[in-house]
């Protein structure tokens, strides 16, 4: 329904425009957080090439959030630019989620580097909950057995959103 998406999109931009920059895109430390990110975390899916540019950003976290958005929003078209990233970015931790999300995205040439991450966050001290569930999001699409344990903790988790928690139950 292209009218109804046009007025949703405008109705996104006009919230963006109006919350003070400061919250919109503030990072700790006074960094400033790419808009599109901050789109992203909104829902807002005309993001998704500005996204695939944040891969090359010069900052990790940015990066690593830039890949964790793109498998939110389903960029397949970003396939190509994270099989790069998980492959050749000098941290791990972008590696980790770029795997996580061409996984997402239905890249099975990533799933041996996911296993590897949900492995390593799971038995990490204190354990990486947040990696943990993403990967098993991603691993359950082929092996929903294999994450069953973590799917099912992440259902009864109060803390998490509800639509987090349907991702959980829809993979089960």
């Amino acid at each position: 329904q292209p009218v109804i998406l046009a007025r949703l999109r405008g109705e996104l931009s006009t919230l963006i425009a109006s919350l003070p920059s400061v919250e919109a895109m503030n990072l700790g430390g006074g960094a400033g957080w790419p808009e599109a990110l901050a789109r992203a975390r909104l829902g807002d899916a005309s993001a998704g090439q500005e996204l695939v540019v944040l891969l090359g950003a010069a900052r990790a976290d940015v990066r690593a959030e830039a890949a964790r958005a793109i498998a939110a929003l389903g960029v397949g078209a970003a396939r190509a630019a994270l099989a790069n990233v998980r492959k050749h970015d000098s941290d791990p931790s972008v590696r980790a989620e770029a795997a996580v999300a061409a996984l997402t995205l239905g890249d099975d040439s990533a799933r041996e580097q996911v296993e590897a991450v949900f492995t390593a966050a799971r038995s990490a001290d204190p354990p990486e909950t947040e990696v943990t569930r993403r990967a098993a999001l991603a691993l359950a699409r082929t092996d929903p057995e294999r994450v069953r344990d973590v799917l099912l903790e992440f259902l009864q988790d109060t803390g998490a959103s509800e639509r987090e928690r349907v991702r959980a139950l829809r993979a089960l």
